[in-house]
């Protein structure tokens, strides 16, 4: 097979594929509107790198509490695939925190510490240290510091490292900590909460409380008390099986691989989305007539979900059972692009077989990249988007071009706006523009953090 079929095979979004978005051809990707009436190159060469150029993931690494694109009961078969995703960053050591930051991420409880108590709803977490090792019995006394001193500053009162602390009915102001089980923790107890194999991630826990004790060995050993506080259903619940079933299928080493080849494409073609060379010139304009529009609009606000039902039925995986698929159906103005990821080539060629990497795709869209954020990002190593994302994801208050459905924020482009420059810094359409007004529940379906704020 030539070099050329082999990119077009394995492409980003291969040309074969329904609305193929983008499709990379060597150092240059050409994009291509959802409707294919529109397309334009842009040079991978001229990108500079940063240091998120290779890693998966719409969020940081350091970032606290719940990851919006990976929900509770999501499974691995190995701790390695854990920390992947950033769920548990640490590939040992059952506390993940940063002395920086002050504070634990998240908790590993495999079975390896005879004083833990696990209730489901609440834990008795023992601290680390006091072992030679990572297994095996204490043979010394723990400490309130490293780890388990970021432990504790999690618990919403002053640290006292004679007797700990009790926050009482205040722990949901804690800091949330993501806890993942292993299977192992099933030998600790006949009535286990822990997954059958590998480990699964059960949501977010806050410290109620924590205190020093004598442990099983002898030797003193900090504790702490850590209560659910998810309102995700739990993943040993019946519901919580359900959703877990459906949406959650073991990740494993062959889907970790996809995952990292999608990222990588998706980030070489990202980091060049840029506005077109011409916006914001007096020949940074194109006609966009009536009769454009009307069948622009017909295929998306005046166009019925048929389209996307006829999709769904034969994907590889939708969404379905929650809000999230409720919303897609109702945001009708981002028709095309959503009728591309339930398209089933696409989702085989992109990796689309549950929650997380359906949310990853969908967020990844060039037409959901705000091309006037990214540009502002140009030149940084280190590139600093809203809300600990990693890509110039378009805010809900923002505006949808309907001549090549790409959107774009409606504070970057006031500006532009208020010079006289109405078109589309994509296709540079004049006249196209229509306000986004379904977007904001897509994003509060799936829990994006900038659209939440709005509901406080």
């Amino acid at each position: 097979m030539s070099e050329e079929n082999e990119i077009e095979k394995h492409s980003f979004a291969p040309a074969h594929a329904a609305q193929a978005g983008a499709v990379l051809k060597g150092d240059q990707c050409i994009l291509i509107s959802p409707s294919g009436r529109f397309s334009r190159k842009i040079d991978l060469n001229t990108v500079f790198p940063s240091r998120e150029a290779s890693s998966p993931g719409l969020f940081q690494r350091d970032r606290r509490g719940k990851i919006p694109s990976i929900p509770t009961g999501f499974r691995t078969d190995s701790r390695k695939l854990m920390s992947a995703v950033g769920i548990h960053r640490a590939h040992q050591a059952g506390i993940c925190g940063s002395q920086q930051a002050g504070i634990v991420f998240s908790i590993a409880m495999s079975g390896e510490y005879t004083d833990n108590k696990d209730l489901g709803e609440m834990i008795t977490y023992t601290g680390s240290g006091g072992k030679e090792g990572q297994k095996g019995p204490h043979t010394h006394d723990q400490t309130l510091e490293g780890r388990n001193l970021l432990l504790a500053k999690c618990c919403p009162v002053p640290v006292n490292s004679q007797i700990g602390g009790d926050a009482g009915d205040n722990w949901r102001r804690g800091v949330p900590i993501r806890v993942v089980r292993g299977a192992k923790m099933r030998l600790l107890s006949d009535k286990s909460f822990g997954p059958a194999e590998g480990y699964r991630y059960d949501g977010i826990y806050k410290i109620q409380m924590y205190w020093p004790t004598r442990g099983k060995d002898g030797h003193k050993v900090w504790q702490f008390r850590l209560q659910r506080d998810d309102r995700s259903p739990a993943p040993w619940t019946p519901e919580g099986q359900a959703w877990t079933a459906r949406h959650c299928r073991v990740f494993r080493d062959q889907h970790n691989e996809k995952r990292i080849w999608y990222w990588s494409n998706a980030r070489r073609i990202i980091e060049a989305l840029h506005p077109d060379p011409a916006y914001g010139t007096p020949q940074g304009h194109s006609e966009y007539t009536e009769a454009m529009r009307k069948i622009d609009q017909e295929e998306t606000i005046g166009s019925d979900i048929e389209s996307l039902t006829t999709e769904a039925k034969r994907a590889v995986y939708v969404p379905d059972g929650n809000r999230v698929y409720e919303t897609i159906l109702g945001d009708s103005i981002n028709r095309r692009i959503w009728r591309r990821l339930l398209n089933y080539e696409y989702q085989v060629s992109t990796g689309i077989h549950d929650y997380m990497s359906f949310i990853e795709v969908a967020l990844t869209q060039p037409e959901f990249m705000c091309l006037l954020c990214n540009r502002s990002n140009r030149r940084r190593a280190t590139k600093r988007y809203r809300d600990d994302l990693t890509v110039p994801l378009v805010r809900f208050a923002s505006l949808h071009c309907l001549r090549c459905d790409y959107n774009v924020c409606l504070q970057c482009v006031e500006p532009f706006y208020s010079s006289g420059v109405k078109s589309c810094p994509n296709c540079l359409a004049e006249g196209a523009f229509e306000r986004n007004k379904t977007l904001l529940r897509v994003y509060q379906a799936m829990e994006i953090e900038g659209s939440l704020r709005k509901q406080r």
